[in-house]
C-alpha cells in the first residue's frame, strides 16, 4: 500500500485501512493501483486525525485524549420554532421508516476554530471500532482530493451491489477550495446520496453557498457549554502535563466578562497555550487575550493550515480589518439592519475610493472569511462575540482619532478599552470615576494595565466613593467593619495603593476620636481595603514614615480592620502591616 510513503502510524491503524478499503473495493489487480492510491489519501488522513494541534502549540495531543463530543443543532423551522438537538451518532443511527435506510447525511457549518474538522477528524478515528462501517475522509484542501474523491463515487457506483461494508464519507473543508471544486465535491456527493449505499458528512464554514445539496439536512455545530470547556481544560492540562484548574480558569475569564473564550474552542485552546507557558498567568490586559484571539481568527488560522481563500473583492487584509473595525464602532448594538450595515461598509469603501465594489460582497466575504460579523437572519447582521466587537470598535474609535474621554457619556467596555489603548488613560479614568456609578470602565483599564498618573486618579477613587457611597461601614473606637459592592484593589500596583493611603488620610481628620463621623466613611472603606490588599500580599506599608505615623495616630496599633473580601471576613490589626 505505497510502499514509498512512510507514516509514523500505530500499525493496527495501517491494518485496519487495508482491511476497510479491499473490503469495499475488493483487492483484485484491477483495483490494486486505486487501493494503494486510496490507501495512501487515507493514510494522510489518518496521521491527521489522531492528533489535535492548534495554532501556538508546541507539540500536538492525541485526538483521543482532548476531544469532547459537540453537538449539532438544526435551523429553527416552521413546524419546529426552536432548534433541534442531535449528534453524529444519531444521525448514523437513523432509519427511515418508509424505505429502511440507515443513516441520515449532513453538511455541518460552524465558524473559524469551532471544531467542524477536529469533529470529522475525531468520529473517523471513532469508527473503527463499528466493523459494519467503513469510514474514508476526504481533505479537500489537500492535493487531488476532489478528483479523487468523485473517482471514490465512481467505483463505489461500479461495486454498489457486492459493497460488504457500509461506506461513511466524511468530507472536510468545502470552504476550503475554489468554487468549480466545490461543485466536483457536491456532484460527487449528489451521486453517492443517490445510491443509497452509505452515509457521508460534509463541512463547510457558515454562509458559503453549498451547490446542488438542497435535499441534504443542515446542522451547526453547538458551542462548548460550561462542562464542555471544564473537560477540555482538564484533558489539556493532563496531556501538557501542568497544573491547571478548569474551575478557577472558567471563574477568570468570566470575571473579565470573557466568556465567549470558553463557549469557543479555538479561543479556549488559546488560553490553555498561555497557561503552559514561562508566564502561567493569564495576562492581566483583557485587551491581549482579545488581539490575540481576532489575529488567529482573521489570518494565522488559515496560514497553519495552509490555506489561500481566493478573494470575491478586490481588498487586501488590511482593509477587511478596517472595514470589521469601522463597522463595529457605528454599530452601537449587537444586532443591526442590512440597510445600516452596508452603509458603514460604503463610507469606508468612498474613503478609500474603491465606490464600484459592492459592500454586499464585502460583508459576505469577511461573514465567510473570519465569523466575527454575520448575518444572523435575511435582513440583520451581528457580531457573535461581544467583547470583540467593543475591542475593534475601540481600536477604530482611538486610530481615527475621534476619542475624547470627557466627551464620553457612556462608560462601558467600548469606552474602557479606547481608555486602554490611549497613550495616556488617565483623564478616561477620571471620568469614568465621575461619571458612571459603576466601576467596570475604571477596573477593565487597571486589568489592563493602562497608563495613568495615579496622584490625579487616587483622588478621583476617593470622590467616587463620597459621592456613590457604594459600602456598608461600621465603626467604634477599636475596630472597622466594611463591605464595598465595588472591589478593584486586587487590580491596584503597589504604587497606586499607597497614593489611594496618602488621599485618604490627606483628607480625613487626623484626630483619634473622629470615628464618629459619618463624612470620614469613604476614607475609612478605602484605608481599610487598601490595607488589606497589603496583608493580602504580604507587604507592609513602610515606604512612607509620615504616613505610617498618620495611620497610628487615627487608628492605634491594635485597631481592628474586618473586611468582606471573601467568607470568613479578612480580620487583621493594624501592626500587623506598619509594624
Amino acid at each position: 500500500m505505497g510502499a514509498n510513503v512512510k507514516f509514523s502510524i500505530d500499525p493496527a491503524v495501517l491494518l485496519y485501512l487495508e482491511d476497510r478499503i479491499k473490503g469495499v473495493f475488493g483487492h483484485d489487480a484491477e483495483t490494486k493501483d486505486w487501493n494503494d492510491r486510496l490507501g495512501r489519501r487515507m493514510l494522510l488522513a489518518a496521521e491527521q486525525a489522531r492528533f489535535v494541534k492548534c495554532v501556538g502549540m508546541d507539540r500536538p495531543i492525541p485526538i483521543d485524549e482532548i476531544y469532547q463530543p459537540i453537538g449539532l443543532r438544526t435551523a429553527p423551522s416552521e413546524r419546529y420554532k426552536r432548534a433541534l438537538q442531535t449528534d453524529v451518532w444519531k444521525l448514523l443511527d437513523f432509519r427511515d421508516d418508509k424505505t429502511n435506510e440507515i443513516g441520515r447525511d449532513g453538511i455541518i457549518f460552524a465558524g473559524p476554530g469551532r471544531g467542524k474538522s477536529t469533529l470529522l477528524n475525531w468520529l473517523f478515528m471513532q469508527l473503527r471500532t463499528r466493523p459494519e462501517c467503513a469510514p474514508f475522509l476526504f481533505l479537500l484542501r489537500t492535493d487531488s482530493a476532489v478528483s479523487e474523491l468523485t473517482e471514490f463515487v465512481r467505483r463505489i457506483a461500479s461495486r454498489q451491489q457486492t459493497l460488504g461494508q457500509r461506506p461513511i464519507l466524511l468530507v472536510d473543508g468545502y470552504d476550503e477550495i475554489d468554487e468549480a471544486g466545490r461543485k466536483a465535491t457536491s456532484s460527487a456527493l449528489m451521486e453517492f446520496k443517490a445510491m443509497s449505499v452509505g452515509t457521508f458528512f460534509l463541512t463547510c464554514r457558515t454562509f458559503y453557498d453549498v451547490y446542488e445539496l438542497n435535499n441534504v439536512s443542515s446542522f451547526w455545530l453547538d458551542a462548548f457549554n460550561r462542562e464542555d470547556a471544564r473537560k477540555f481544560v482538564a484533558a489539556f492540562a493532563k496531556s501538557y502535563e501542568v497544573s491547571i484548574d478548569p474551575d478557577d480558569l472558567i471563574r477568570q475569564l468570566e470575571a473579565r466578562d470573557l466568556m465567549e473564550f470558553v463557549r469557543h474552542p479555538l479561543m479556549l485552546t488559546l488560553v490553555c497555550i498561555l497557561k503552559t507557558g514561562p508566564l502561567p498567568e493569564l495576562p492581566r490586559r483583557s485587551l491581549d487575550l482579545l488581539g490575540r484571539a481576532f489575529d488567529t481568527l482573521t489570518l494565522r488560522w488559515d496560514q497553519q493550515r495552509g490555506i489561500h481563500r481566493q478573494p470575491a473583492v478586490p481588498l487586501d487584509g488590511s482593509d477587511r480589518v478596517k472595514v470589521l473595525m469601522r463597522v463595529a464602532f457605528m454599530m452601537r448594538t449587537l444586532i443591526v439592519s442590512q440597510e445600516s450595515v452596508e452603509s458603514f461598509v460604503n463610507q469606508y469603501l468612498r474613503l478609500i475610493q474603491r465606490r464600484h465594489i459592492d459592500a454586499r460582497k464585502v460583508l459576505i466575504e469577511v461573514a465567510q472569511w473570519y465569523g466575527v460579523l454575520v448575518p444572523n437572519s435575511e435582513h440583520k447582521w451581528q457580531f457573535i462575540h461581544r467583547s470583540i466587537h467593543d475591542y475593534l470598535a475601540a481600536r477604530h474609535w482611538i486610530e481615527s482619532g475621534r476619542f475624547d474621554a470627557q466627551k464620553v457619556s457612556d462608560w462601558n467596555y467600548r469606552a474602557a478599552y479606547a481608555a486602554c489603548l490611549s497613550p495616556d488613560a488617565t483623564i478616561g479614568m477620571v471620568c469614568a470615576l465621575r461619571k458612571a456609578q459603576n466601576i467596570q470602565a475604571f477596573s477593565e483599564c487597571l486589568l489592563n494595565q493602562a497608563p495613568f498618573d495615579i496622584e490625579r486618579v487616587a483622588p478621583a477613587v476617593l470622590e467616587h466613593f463620597e459621592r456613590y457611597r457604594p459600602f456598608t461601614h461600621h465603626r467604634a473606637r477599636s475596630w472597622l467593619t466594611v463591605q464595598a459592592t465595588q472591589e478593584f484593589f486586587e487590580l491596584a500596583s503597589i504604587d497606586f495603593l499607597y497614593a489611594l493611603l496618602l488621599v485618604s488620610m490627606a483628607g480625613r481628620n487626623q484626630e483619634f476620636d473622629s470615628y464618629a463621623d459619618s463624612r470620614y466613611a469613604p476614607h475609612d472603606v478605602l484605608i481599610a481595603y487598601t490595607l488589606a490588599e497589603f496583608k493580602v500580599r504580604r507587604r507592609r506599608v513602610d515606604r512612607d514614615d509620615v504616613l505610617v505615623r498618620r495611620l497610628r495616630n487615627v487608628f492605634g496599633s491594635d485597631f481592628q480592620f474586618q473586611i468582606r473580601i471573601e467568607k470568613p471576613f479578612l480580620m487583621f490589626k493594624l501592626r500587623e502591616i506598619i509594624d
